[in-house]
């Protein structure tokens, strides 16, 4: 994100110079701090993508929906390189009860 904000006052700053202007780019960040992007390592996610499939099966492990989201995990990305998010599944037994699966 230093870089982004970097760039974004070089571009705006230099096109106000080409027409004789002067330009001040205000993020907000003291009220609104941005998150680094929550991005998985790929060797890592392939890892956890295989013992999952042993686990539940592969029929079970589905790949997400790439999102744009602040996400708190990105921080603790920053300690441990993987963020999963595992959903629980909900069978139904013989007696039409409600319970949770694996």
């Amino acid at each position: 994100m230093t870089w982004l904000r970097r760039r974004m006052k070089e571009v705006v700053e230099g096109e106000a110079l080409l027409h004789r202007c002067q330009a001040d780019i205000d993020m907000h960040e003291d009220d609104h701090p941005m998150y680094p992007a929550t991005v998985n390592d790929h060797k890592l996610h392939e890892h956890a993508e295989k013992v999952l499939k042993l686990l539940v099966g592969p029929e079970n492990v589905k790949p997400g929906d790439k999102i744009m989201a602040g996400e708190d995990f990105s921080f603790y990305q920053q300690k441990i390189p993987v963020f999963a998010a595992l959903a629980e599944m909900y069978i139904q037994d013989h007696q039409n009860q409600t319970k949770y699966g694996q």
